[in-house]
């Protein structure tokens, strides 16, 4: 599978932000899929940008991650910003 890591902002990561699913918000354990942007939602500026408020993340940011529920079937191949499948 191809695609990039969708990340979250320094604000957005802090506290139990990073610690919950972008998608639904339900909390995450130890466990979770990473949430990631197709080629074509991460070319250009999209790949800097924090997935949750949009802010531009400068060197460092939290890896987003999707729970359990959201990343069963299908959910895990698609990207985040724009539901393509990523292969």
């Amino acid at each position: 599978m191809s695609g990039m890591v969708a990340r979250l902002c320094n604000n957005c990561a802090f506290g139990s932000a990073k610690d919950k699913c972008i998608e639904c918000g339900k909390h995450i354990g130890s466990s979770g899929s990473v949430a990631r942007l197709c080629s074509n939602c991460s070319s250009g500026g999209k790949k800097d940008l924090c997935v949750k408020c949009g802010k531009r993340i400068s060197g460092s940011g939290a890896v987003a991650r999707l729970c359990s529920n959201c990343s069963f079937g299908s959910k895990k191949d698609k990207c985040f910003n724009c539901g393509k499948h990523i292969f």
